[in-house]
């Protein structure tokens, strides 16, 4: 992608979420969660496992919006190798930002994952699950959303991604069949 391609996507994708361009962090509104919800974020280390079986990861970040009703994350790569998994190999070495390896003329990106609903449900319904306070819900998947939120993050940080992840849980209908 080329970068005015890039800028274009980020500015389509934030006027289609009526977020604010971005803002220096000092005019920013301080994100506050609405009554009845918080914020977590987390990650998953990267990892080299058997690259038969499993492959290797980057750092994954999960930014997650808990409501009363469920909880929706956003899971996005870093494009964060560790340094064993990517050198001598030459695609890592375009996608990771390891110095060792990484050369001035290529820039990596995060790539959005998905977003994952969660549906709280009764204890011993659906899976195990530690953001309910049954401890159990069910869950969708969306993998096309992932790529929505990235632009979101780049412009409008975390503030606009928790934005972006409250409009979504409003327009959620927590009794669809697809929570079964």
């Amino acid at each position: 992608m080329k970068d005015k391609d890039i800028i274009d996507t980020i500015v389509e994708s934030t006027e289609k979420k009526r977020l604010p361009k971005r803002t220096p962090p000092y005019l920013r509104p301080k994100w506050e969660a609405p009554p009845g919800f918080r914020t977590e974020i987390a990650s998953t280390p990267a990892y080299d496992t058997d690259r038969n079986t499993y492959g290797i990861s980057d750092v994954v970040l999960h930014l997650i919006l808990v409501g009363p009703e469920g909880a929706l994350a956003f899971e996005v790569g870093t494009g964060w190798y560790l340094p064993e998994t990517v050198i001598g190999n030459t695609w890592a070495r375009r996608r990771t930002r390891y110095s060792a390896v990484y050369e001035a003329d290529e820039v990596t990106e995060p790539h959005g994952h998905c977003v994952i609903w969660h549906k709280f449900t009764p204890v011993d319904v659906g899976r195990e699950c530690y953001l309910s306070s049954t401890g159990w819900c069910r869950g969708d998947t969306g993998y096309l959303l992932g790529d929505e939120g990235v632009p979101i993050l780049l412009v409008n940080g975390v503030e606009g991604v928790w934005l972006w992840l409250l409009d979504l849980y409003r327009e959620t209908d927590w009794q669809a069949e697809r929570f079964g």
